[in-house]
């Protein structure tokens, strides 16, 4: 039975070098001579398939490479003309745009009314008056600016979050809550005015 595994060995030797070191490790062969010659000829083949078929492989990547490199450098370059184009575009359509607004005999354009947003004259109700000092007629941006100037005259920011204003009697009716951040204070002062 020994005998037909050292065959085995050797037979497994000269197909394949993993095998027979491990049928060598088992203690089957008897002097190693499959072990060793199943390591050479493993080395060998490896030697032959690295001479063999590295050097059409190196050479398909290297090929695969230039022609892989030709295609993004077409792709980059269609990309960048299209880029190109659409910024051309883009251009063209400001310019329509601007030309539009400019009047056709050349004068300056006319100044935009003011009136609109935070320059618009509102009126405030009795509640924010009696904060701002007056019910007559101002801009937003005014009302805004004399509802800071009273809470800060009147130490109403939290101490920890100072974006946080603490209503006191005055302006607890124009809050209609304790307390406010600084982003819900335009909110509150858009609800008590109204406009001119």
């Amino acid at each position: 039975m020994a005998g037909n595994d050292s065959k085995t060995a050797k037979g497994d030797s000269a197909g394949n070098g993993k095998k027979s070191a491990s049928a060598s490790k088992s203690g089957t062969t008897k002097s190693g001579t499959a072990k060793a010659s199943g390591g050479a000829e493993a080395k060998g083949g490896k030697a032959g398939r690295k001479s063999g078929k590295a050097l059409p492989i190196a050479a398909a990547a290297a090929a695969a490479a230039v022609v892989g490199g030709a295609a993004v450098v077409a792709v980059r370059r269609s990309r960048r003309k299209a880029e190109e184009a659409a910024e051309a575009e883009r251009g063209k359509a400001k310019r329509a745009r601007s030309s539009s607004r400019k009047p056709a005999d050349g004068a300056p354009k006319t100044p935009r009314a003011a009136g609109g947003g935070l320059t618009q004259l509102v009126r405030p109700d009795a509640a924010l008056g009696a904060v701002i000092g007056g019910t007559e007629p101002m801009t937003r941006a005014e009302i805004t600016k004399r509802v800071w100037d009273y809470v800060k005259t009147n130490s109403l920011q939290d101490a920890t979050n100072r974006r946080t204003i603490n209503a006191d009697a005055k302006l607890r009716p124009v809050f209609g809550k304790d307390q406010v951040t600084m982003f819900e204070l335009p909110r509150a002062i858009n609800s008590h005015v109204e406009k001119v």
